[in-house]
C-alpha cells in the first residue's frame, strides 16, 4: 500500500507515490501552517478557536470562522494534488484533524525513533547504522520558516537537542572504541546538516589527526576557522584553543619544523592590513611581554583605553550599544597600524597598546580614531572617549 511521507525537518513537504507539494507552491503562510499544526497536534481533535488562534494570534479579522474555512478550502485544493485515496484532513462537530488511519511516516517521529535506538545501542555498527538514519532524516531545524510562532519553538529546541545529544553520544562511544574513521564519515554527515556545530568541527580534526592524516587535519582545521570567524567576526580564543588542542592529537606522531612554523603563521581568517585583535587574556600576555621588551631595550609603548558614553558623556545607550561597539571595532581595526594590538575590555571599552608610541604621538591617534568614528555614526550613537598613557610610566 503507497504510504505518504510527512517531511518538517530543514523543509515542509508531503510526497505520495512520486507527487509532492510543499511551501515552496505558491500559497500563504497559513494555508500550510493549518495542516502543520493539525500535524503536529495529530493525537487530538483541534477545535476551530484554536486553530483561528493559531493561525491569526491578534489579527483582527472581519469573519473568523468564514476565514477559516477559506483557508480549509485552499489546502484541500493543493492535498487533491497528492491523489490520495483518503481524506488527509477530517473535520467534525466545529473541530479539525489529521487522518491517522492513513499509512504515513513522520520524520520527526522517525528522527526520535532513531535516536532512542541510537542512545540504546551497545554494538558499534549497529550504533552507527541508528545515527547514520538520524542524520539523513535530520536536513535542518523544525520548520525554520516558522522560527517566530512559539508553538514551534519548544519543538525546535528538543529536536536540535536531541540532536546534538545523539551525536555527542555516538561520537564519544566511538573514540573510546578506537573508530576513528567512522567517526570521520558520521561528522562530515553531521556537519552538512549542521554546519556550525563547533563539536563536531573540533571531533572532525582530532579523528582526522589521530588516524594520522595530518594533512586533511590541517585543511579543516582551516576551513573551520575560516567558517567560524564569518559567524562570530572574530574566532573566541576559547574556541580556537579547542581547535588548536584538537590539531595536536596524533597517535605520538611529532611534527616536522616547516609545519610547526606554519602554524605559527598568521592564518588568511585573520586581517593582516589592520590592528590585530586578541581576546582579553592573550592581550595580558602580550602585554606583559612588551614589558620585558620595553625594560630591556627602553623602547616606549603606549596603552589606550576607548569607552563608548552617551551623548551627554554618562552611561551609554543600551539600545545601540552592541552596533556601536561592532562599529568601533572597525575603526580601531582599520585606523591603527599592524603591529598595535586590541582586545574588548568590556560591554562598552576596548583597550589598544601602540606599538612604538611616545605620549606626544598619542593626542592625533586619538583624533583619528573619534573623527573616523564620528564620520559613520548616525545620530544619537553612543561616543568614543579615549584615555592614554605611556608604558615605561606604568608601574
Amino acid at each position: 500500500m503507497p504510504k505518504l511521507y510527512i517531511s518538517m525537518l530543514g523543509e515542509f513537504s508531503l510526497s505520495y507515490e512520486g507527487r509532492v507539494i510543499s511551501e515552496r507552491t505558491r500559497r500563504s503562510e497559513k494555508t500550510w501552517m493549518f495542516l502543520q499544526y493539525l500535524i503536529c497536534f495529530k493525537d487530538r481533535n483541534i477545535p476551530t478557536d484554536e486553530l483561528i488562534a493559531v493561525l491569526w494570534g491578534e489579527e483582527e479579522i472581519e469573519n473568523p470562522k468564514s476565514a477559516l474555512k477559506t483557508q480549509m478550502h485552499r489546502l484541500r485544493t493543493e492535498l487533491d494534488k497528492l491523489e490520495v485515496s483518503e481524506s488527509i484532513i477530517v473535520s467534525a462537530r466545529g473541530s479539525y484533524t489529521f487522518n491517522k488511519a492513513l499509512d504515513f511516516s513522520f520524520d520527526v517521529e522517525e528522527f526520535d525513533r532513531f535516536c532512542a535506538l541510537a542512545l540504546r545501542e551497545n554494538n558499534p555498527q549497529s550504533k552507527i547504522n541508528h545515527v547514520t538514519e538520524a542524520i539523513r532524516l535530520y536536513k535542518g531545524d523544525f520548520l525554520p520558516k516558522l522560527r517566530r510562532l512559539p508553538w514551534t519553538n519548544g519543538i525546535r529546541e528538543r529536536l536540535r537537542s536531541l540532536y546534538i545529544e545523539v551525536m555527542r553520544d555516538t561520537l564519544e562511544f566511538l573514540m573510546k572504541n578506537n573508530r576513528p574513521h567512522d567517526i570521520i564519515t558520521l561528522c562530515e554527515r553531521g556537519i552538512l546538516a549542521d554546519p556550525y556545530n563547533e563539536f563536531l568541527h573540533e571531533t572532525l580534526i582530532r579523528a582526522f589527526a589521530v588516524s594520522g592524516n595530518n594533512h586533511s587535519a590541517r585543511t579543516h582545521y582551516n576551513y573551520t576557522l575560516s567558517l567560524l570567524n564569518e559567524k562570530y567576526s572574530k574566532v573566541p580564543s576559547g574556541i580556537q584553543k579547542r581547535f588548536d588542542d584538537a590539531l595536536k592529537y596524533s597517535a605520538g606522531d611529532s611534527y616536522g619544523f616547516e609545519d610547526i612554523l606554519d602554524g605559527l603563521s598568521e592564518d588568511a581568517v585573520f586581517n593582516a592590513n589592520g590592528a590585530f585583535y586578541c581576546e582579553y587574556e592573550f592581550f595580558k600576555q602580550i602585554y606583559r611581554l612588551e614589558m620585558r621588551y620595553i625594560e630591556r631595550y627602553k623602547k616606549i609603548n603606549s596603552v589606550f583605553l576607548v569607552t563608548l558614553v552617551g551623548r551627554n558623556g554618562g552611561d551609554p545607550v543600551p539600545e545601540t550599544l552592541t552596533e556601536d561597539m561592532e562599529r568601533l571595532d572597525s575603526i580601531i581595526n582599520s585606523s591603527l597600524r599592524i603591529s598595535d594590538v586590541y582586545a574588548k575590555y568590556s560591554v562598552s571599552q576596548y583597550i589598544i597598546m601602540l606599538h612604538n608610541t611616545s605620549a606626544e604621538d598619542c593626542p592625533p591617534i586619538v583624533e583619528r580614531l573619534t573623527r573616523n568614528y564620528l564620520n559613520c555614526c548616525p545620530p544619537g550613537a553612543n561616543l568614543p572617549k579615549s584615555e592614554y598613557q605611556p608604558l615605561d610610566s606604568i608601574k
